[in-house]
């Protein structure tokens, strides 16, 4: 069942879930509404600018090829869709998740104030872009991704797979990084607030940081100029 497509009453909504529906083309605009869910539409072309919207999750729609630049949006997750070409600026966005967007072109655009990025399995994109308050950014999988920027505020650190990385910035108050299975990694530095490290399997590794027993269990630790599980 799908209240647009059986053209239910919709006024006064502010939560609008549309999951497999295959009817569904538009988005009406509703007024007041805060949350958007579309999972797996696959007619659905576009989403309508809603001001006033917080939340968009638009999934499994494989023929969206636009995403409107609504300000105040906080959280935008957009993944897996295979047609989408690029994310708009959107201001005072927090949280954007674009996983496995294959079509996506290059670069993940510079929007201020973004705390979460989650961009995975995204084959064209070449560059994140270095935004200041970042704390959480996960591209593990992205191939022609050859250079992490070097962000001060950021906690956590997820690249793994990304196989044109040659080295890890320092960065001052990463907590979490996972490089592990970067063919062609070659450097980590040593960074003091460290407390998580997996660089397993990265066969190109020769500098990395010393990494204790009882600091960092159950991680990688470097003997000589190997590194060891632990």
């Amino acid at each position: 069942m799908c209240i647009i497509c059986d053209k239910l009453p919709l006024q006064g909504l502010t939560t609008l879930e549309c999951v497999d529906c295959e009817r569904l083309t538009t988005i009406p605009i509703i007024k007041g509404l805060q949350t958007l869910i579309c999972h797996g539409c696959p007619n659905l072309e576009s989403i309508p600018y809603i001001e006033g919207l917080q939340t968009l999750s638009c999934t499994s729609c494989c023929n969206l090829n636009s995403i409107p630049r609504i300000s105040g949006l906080l959280t935008l997750i957009c993944t897996d869709n295979k047609r989408l070409p690029s994310i708009p600026i959107i201001s005072g966005l927090q949280t954007l998740d674009c996983y496995g967007c294959p079509s996506l072109k290059k670069k993940i655009p510079h929007i201020k104030g973004l705390q979460t990025i989650d961009c995975p399995s995204c084959d064209q994109l070449e560059s994140i872009p270095c935004i200041e308050g970042l704390q959480s950014l996960t591209c593990s999988g992205c191939d022609e991704l050859a250079d992490i920027p070097s962000i001060k505020s950021l906690h956590t650190l997820e690249c793994s797979e990304c196989n044109s990385i040659e080295e890890i910035p320092f960065i001052e108050e990463l907590r979490v990084l996972d490089c592990s299975q970067c063919s062609e990694l070659t450097t980590i530095p040593e960074m003091t607030n460290l407390q998580e490290l997996d660089c397993s399997n990265c066969d190109k590794l020769q500098s990395a940081p010393y990494v204790y027993l009882g600091v960092y269990p159950n991680h990688m630790i470097r003997q000589g100029n190997k590194m060891i599980s632990i």
